[in-house]
């Protein structure tokens, strides 16, 4: 029974880590450094800040689920102890494990270290750490008798903590965001060149328009899908006046050449390259990043399906020796595009204790002689 039990360990291990809650997930660690003289006060102190410490963060993040390493011993003792006493099912034992082990797949692992010297004092640390990244981002240190550690103490160093940990989005925000950007340039520059007989002289007109609609939908701390369209429309208009025209037959001559490049892009919908637990998700991410003065930005990556690139050219030469044949048309050139979108938004005011951060704004883009605008509407909810 006892290999029974370590094989169905591992199994479950590797199951719990494939199948992640949809709550975000704390477990408690804890380490005690001690002799046998201040063992039990030790215990003692350790439950009092795990208590304190686990209750303000369920106060402060009602999304999330909180299990305990003590708690995580009790469950497996009580399973061994029902595995001696009678004969338990196997699929029953596994899927207790599998409970059990799901407790260590944590988002954040806060760890508490004890250590009681000879002469009484602790040295007693606290750290919260983003376990997918093996980042600490909130700690709380002190160093005082053993006997003297009590719940204000243990207050103390939660609330030190909170306060660390108010710059992270630990409950997701979820909800739509849209961005909408508009873009419109009208350019015309000249440019002349010598000669055998005189100059020759170049105009070009462009005329460009674009368009693109991001509709997100913010789903998780990162993850988030939705909708985009994007359209292009630049027309480019070059007339070229030549004394130098050569003809076919090597004479030259004055001739007006007009070329007329058209180019239209259209794009729709998300890529959905990336695979999250061997599934093919959209490409697109929303991530909250606020910050210690009660501000917060919000950093937007997506990138759009494949759209097409279409480019036509109209050629029309006017010359004495113009035969018709400079004027062929080509063939319309198709190629492959997609929009990548890479946005800081902010700073806005806002933390993580707001139930709802909201904003509808427009900015403008214009840059020289290219007009632009964004328009940027967001309310994200707070999961609890």
């Amino acid at each position: 029974m006892k290999k029974n039990l370590f094989l169905l360990t591992i199994l479950a291990l590797v199951i719990f880590s494939l199948h992640a809650e949809e709550k975000v997930k704390f477990y408690m660690a804890n380490k005690i450094e001690c002799d046998s003289s201040t063992n039990t006060i030790a215990y003692e102190k350790r439950n009092i800040l795990e208590d304190v410490v686990g209750k303000k963060l369920q106060d402060n993040y009602p999304c999330i689920s909180l299990s305990t390493q003590t708690g995580v011993h009790i469950r497996l003792d009580a399973l061994r102890k029902q595995c001696y006493l009678k004969d338990v099912p196997t699929d029953d034992i596994q899927k207790q494990l599998s409970s059990i082990g799901s407790a260590l797949d944590c988002n954040y692992l806060v760890y508490t270290y004890i250590k009681v010297f000879p002469d009484k004092k602790a040295m007693v640390t606290c750290k919260v750490m983003d376990y997918k990244k093996a980042q600490v981002i909130a700690s709380s240190l002190l160093s005082q008798n053993i006997s003297s550690i009590s719940n204000s103490v243990a207050e103390k160093m939660a609330e030190e903590m909170m306060d660390q940990l108010k710059d992270h989005e630990i409950c997701p925000y979820e909800g739509k965001l849209t961005i909408e950007i508009e873009s419109e340039k009208e350019e015309s520059t000249s440019s002349s060149a010598v000669c055998d007989n005189g100059i020759i002289t170049t105009q070009i007109k462009l005329n460009s328009k674009s368009t693109g609609k991001w509709e997100l939908n913010k789903n998780g701390l990162r993850k988030a899908g939705g909708s985009v369209s994007y359209d292009l429309n630049e027309k480019t208009e070059t007339t070229i006046i030549n004394p130098c025209y050569v003809c076919p037959d090597g004479t030259k001559t004055m001739a007006q050449i007009q070329e007329t490049k058209t180019v239209e892009g259209k794009v729709s919908g998300l890529s959905s390259k990336s695979v999250f637990e061997g599934q093919n998700v959209e490409d697109c991410r929303v991530k909250i990043m606020f910050l210690s003065d009660e501000t917060y930005y919000i950093l937007v990556k997506a990138v759009t399906e494949k759209g097409n690139l279409k480019t036509t050219i109209d050629k029309k030469v006017n010359a004495p020796c113009a035969t018709g044949d400079e004027e062929k048309p080509e063939e319309p050139r198709n190629n492959e595009i997609d929009i990548p979108l890479v946005v800081v938004l902010g700073p806005y005011k806002g933390t993580t204790k707001d139930a709802v951060l909201s904003q509808n704004e427009t900015k403008d883009l214009t840059q020289g002689q290219e007009k632009g605008t964004a328009k940027i509407n967001f309310s994200l909810t707070r999961k609890n």
